[in-house]
């Protein structure tokens, strides 16, 4: 079997893994009811992509340690809380070596994206429920457009967002995607009041247009900082929380402006404590339904539930990934990339999608094939710096017929 062949067949077997994992985990997040046997459906089809493990010939020495070790550390965790999470994570990101990025973005924008739209018109002619809560205080309705949460309806449209602006953004679109990007961003504050969710929206549009306009100095500002935002995030979520503070003004103005997520983080912090290797904690949250929860305690910062469920060791491990993931495409100078994941970054602050690969689908990508993307293109204006770098190692090269 050549090898043509043989990457073909390794990504056909872990699509038929990550197809009904996807569908299955964006159905849970509607309000369409879905049997209790598409449990069943997900860890079959994760078995799918461990076989294709075994069909993409030379194993890398650093992939096969790295899998290993989020492997042993999910059984380690499963046994410790009975979360199976951190084992489906580590399944998906093996399957997803070598596999080419492109289509697996496209297979999520299709099946993420048309769900959505699907939940959406569903959710106005009545077929299911298009759950509208009222802010107490200002009467501001928030719709869920048939999704369980407003703010999970927001999240889905974002992270779709920075997934079509990563395929799609560095070709020559760039008007069309920042203006969806700013009308996105309208869209999900106005109609669901998702401040998080629009800013983030809106923040990125503006680092998209400013990078494929090939700015130097957002491009040197993301090369230089992305990697260290990673580890910033984690750190500034935590110190914020456990330094809370009733009565402070400082503190109090973060709290009412994120909702009392500090005040809520605190509790669990204080109640739970932080575990190595995490703990069985029953968190209960809005959703689903206009009752409110006399029990809500749900902490919705990614890496403070992260730390609270799966332990100090996998969240230290995991933003090292990422941090590896980060400066492997720096030094491929995937300026595109670093906007998206800063911005990634700072909304996993308040949000908890960080590791879902239904909304985040950048999490389970770190082994994946970006060769066949694009990771600069030509301006009007001339040359970039790395273009210039490439046509010099390449003296054969003909800038005229490179293609945009």
């Amino acid at each position: 079997m050549d090898n043509k062949l043989k990457i073909q067949l390794h990504e056909f077997i872990y699509f038929m893994a990550l197809i009904p994992y996807l569908i299955v985990s964006m159905l849970r997040t509607t309000m369409f009811s879905i049997p209790a046997i598409t449990s069943d459906i997900v860890m079959v089809s994760l078995f799918f992509a461990v076989v294709s493990i075994f069909v993409k010939g030379q194993l890398s020495l650093p992939y096969l340690s790295t899998i290993g070790f989020f492997t042993i550390l999910g059984v380690v965790i499963w046994r410790q809380t009975g979360q199976f999470t951190v084992v489906e994570s580590a399944i998906l990101l093996a399957g997803a070596y070598k596999v080419d990025v492109s289509k697996i973005m496209k297979i999520y924008l299709v099946i993420v994206g048309g769900l959505t739209i699907i939940a959406f018109l569903a959710s106005q002619v009545g077929i299911i429920e298009n759950l509208r809560y009222i802010r107490p205080r200002s009467g501001i309705v928030r719709n869920s457009f048939g999704i369980i949460y407003p703010t999970d309806f927001a999240a889905h449209i974002f992270f779709l967002y920075t997934t079509i602006i990563y395929l799609y953004g560095r070709y020559k679109h760039v008007y069309w995607l920042t203006s969806l990007g700013v009308f996105l961003a309208w869209f999900v504050y106005r109609f669901s009041d998702a401040r998080l969710d629009a800013a983030t929206i809106m923040v990125l549009s503006i680092l998209y247009f400013l990078v494929w306009h090939q700015k130097v100095w957002i491009n040197q500002w993301l090369g230089l900082t992305s990697w260290i935002l990673m580890i910033a995030y984690p750190l500034i979520s935590y110190w914020l929380t456990i330094n809370y503070r009733y009565g402070y003004s400082f503190y109090h103005a973060i709290n009412r402006l994120l909702s009392g997520r500090l005040a809520l983080g605190q509790t669990a912090l204080r109640t739970y404590g932080v575990k190595l290797f995490g703990q069985n904690i029953l968190f209960i949250g809005n959703g689903g339904t206009l009752r409110a929860s006399r029990s809500y305690n749900f902490v919705d910062s990614s890496y403070l539930k992260i730390l609270l469920l799966y332990g100090l060791v996998f969240l230290a491990c995991y933003v090292l990934l990422m941090v590896f993931f980060i400066l492997n495409r720096s030094r491929k100078k995937d300026y595109l990339f670093l906007a998206v994941f800063a911005m990634i970054g700072i909304n996993s602050m308040v949000a908890h999608h960080w590791q879902e690969p239904v909304y985040n689908i950048f999490s389970i990508l770190v082994f994946a094939n970006f060769d066949k993307l694009k990771t600069k293109w030509m301006i009007k204006k001339g040359l970039s710096d790395y273009d210039r770098e490439v046509i010099a190692i390449s003296p054969t090269a003909n800038p005229i017929s490179r293609q945009s």
